[in-house]
């Protein structure tokens, strides 16, 4: 199961985010797009406790069959999950957020990935 948690990611305010994952499901096997009937995120100010975005994820084009290793993923077993999240995802910077994803599998209980601190950094420009 993906009781996944990063502890820090950094970003850039008003910018979109990548995110990736390696995600097994509740037998211990990676997740396939045919294990899956849902993926849904959250996103949520961590000052306010308020949630900032949400929104459906289209399986097909967010999980992978097989394990990736490319695309700046730091580690030799590859992701099977990644997305960019939308700029207004991370609206003020100076603020940290939380990202939760919950994928609803074709079996059994849902299950959460959860990205507990995004900090997004301020811009000089924004």
């Amino acid at each position: 199961m993906a009781e996944f948690d990063y502890q820090t990611w950094w970003g850039w305010e008003n910018s979109g985010l990548q995110i990736m994952a390696r995600i097994e499901g509740w037998d211990g096997a990676l997740i396939t797009q045919a294990t899956l009937t849902t993926i849904t995120y959250y996103v949520y100010d961590l000052e306010t406790k308020e949630q900032v975005a949400t929104d459906t994820l289209t399986i097909a084009s967010v999980v992978y069959d097989t394990a990736q290793t490319d695309s700046g993923w730091p580690y030799s077993d590859g992701f099977n999950f990644a997305t960019i999240l939308p700029a207004t995802c991370f609206p003020n910077g100076g603020r940290d957020y939380r990202v939760e994803v919950i994928f609803d599998p074709a079996t059994g209980e849902d299950f959460p990935a959860v990205w507990k601190r995004v900090h997004a950094q301020d811009l000089m420009s924004a």
